[in-house]
Parts: structure tokens; sequence; C-alpha cells
């Protein structure tokens, strides 16, 4: 609503954390960002013999000062 550019960052998957949403949003926003959402969880991902992994999931959504 205030006309600054806003981005959405997933960062899911095995070794991946809100962390390294938090360091893409550095690179984003070099002069620092304000955090509008973030989330993190589990999702499930079917495996080729039926079974299935649970996975990590984190989102952050931010907006540059």
């Amino acid at each position: 609503p205030d006309g600054r550019q806003g981005y959405a960052l997933t960062c899911s998957g095995f070794g991946r954390s809100l962390r390294k949403c938090y360091r893409e949003a550095g690179q984003l926003c070099p002069r620092g960002d304000d955090v509008i959402d973030k989330s993190s969880g589990l999702f499930g991902l079917p495996t080729s013999v039926g079974g299935v992994v649970i996975a990590p999931v984190s989102s952050l959504f931010i907006q540059c000062k």
C-alpha cells in the first residue's frame, strides 16, 4: 500500500531455514528491510517407493527500507 516493492523469499528443503532467507534479504536490501510476514513449517515429498519424506519449508516477505 505504501508503494514500496516487496519480495517473497522461499527457502525450502534440507539444510535451509529462515536464516537463508534473511541472508537473501540482506543481499536484496543492503540498506535494511522490514519483515512483513514470515513462516516456517514442514511439507511431505512422495518417494519412488511409496513413502513420504518430510522436508522443511520457510518463507519470508520483506520490503526494502
